[in-house]
């Protein structure tokens, strides 16, 4: 709910005073922007639903409902400027239920199109950024992960970089909490091939997910490609069954330690469960009959490390 936005543009060649403005959905007022806040001629303004929001050189507020709740099945986006006059709005439907932004095409006076669909800037999200003219500051070549040795190998090029400070490497064991593991000098601008090697000397039991995220001289951030390597070891026995299961049935869990702490995420990246395994067990039994068919992370943190495990409920 943190990461969902919306993004104003001022298409005008005037300033437009957005005091005490709303931003509503089905539910009802959803911002209301405060008094002295305006938005220049061509310029944005992006309301996140929540969390700290940091995009240099855009504005950026939180929802002051603490929310945005833009449902994926269906809603309407709508600004009123502060008498409840309708300035804009967009009813959208299915195509709000992927993992990407809807976005203007032509930028700033087109139809809402999903993002990828925009040939000048095929991202997911772009907050605050034109489609129009979008340069990368670094065009990547490739970037791989292989196993040596219970290490991980990470290698990458670069065909041409653009003001790039540094890149750093960053980890995860369910796809979508990463933390920053390796930290590599960019080659500011240059236009030849650049290579760069890395090396993870101790990556979680099980699946290791790793993404390049890039960082401007400004500050400026772009994440690129995941890629994800297996790590066999002792620790990644353990074992989960019936998998898949069917919805009402309880997952169990073999090979865990005491003290173990399970935490289960759905296919969103959301915390469902989290519980500690106390005293001896060989067996675990995880309470998993009232959760709905979809996929799932459990991450099991135990003495010996951090062991990342899926499985799915039909």
């Amino acid at each position: 709910a943190d990461d969902e936005f919306v993004e104003i543009y001022n298409f005008g060649s005037t300033a437009v005073d957005l005091s005490n403005w709303e931003i509503h959905d089905n539910t009802g007022a959803r911002h209301v922007f405060s008094s002295g806040v305006s938005i220049a001629a061509g310029s944005y303004i992006v309301v996140f639903g929540g969390g700290a929001p940091s995009l240099p050189s855009v504005t950026t507020y939180v929802a002051s409902d603490g929310l945005l709740g833009l449902s994926n099945s269906g809603d309407i986006v709508r600004l009123l400027d502060a008498s409840g006059n309708l300035v804009d709005e967009h009813n959208y439907g299915a195509e709000g239920d992927s993992d990407e932004s809807l976005a203007r095409s032509p930028d700033a006076t087109g139809p809402f199109v999903q993002h990828n669909a925009i040939a000048t800037n095929p991202v997911d999200y772009s907050p605050g950024l034109s489609n129009i003219t979008a340069v990368l500051p670094i065009e990547l070549l490739l970037f791989t992960a292989r196993e040596v040795n219970q290490e991980v190998i990470l290698n990458w090029a670069t065909a041409t970089e653009l003001n790039n400070d540094y890149m750093e490497v960053e980890r995860s064991a369910d796809a979508f909490h990463f933390d920053a593991i390796l930290k590599v000098s960019g080659a500011g601008n240059s236009s030849v091939t650049n290579s760069y090697e890395a090396k993870d000397e101790s990556p979680y039991s099980g699946v290791n997910y790793y993404r390049l995220k890039q960082v401007d001289f400004d500050g400026t951030v772009t994440y690129h490609n995941m890629v994800s390597v297996y790590i066999d070891t002792e620790e990644s026995k353990t074992i989960l069954y019936p998998n898949p299961m069917l919805v009402g049935e309880q997952l169990s869990i073999e090979g865990l330690e005491s003290g173990s702490v399970l935490s289960v995420y759905d296919a969103e990246g959301r915390l469902v469960l989290q519980q500690k395994v106390y005293g001896e067990t060989t067996l675990y039994h995880l309470p998993t009959e009232q959760f709905k068919a979809g996929r799932y992370t459990v991450l099991i943190e135990g003495p010996a490390g951090l062991v990342s495990k899926k499985f799915i409920i039909q």
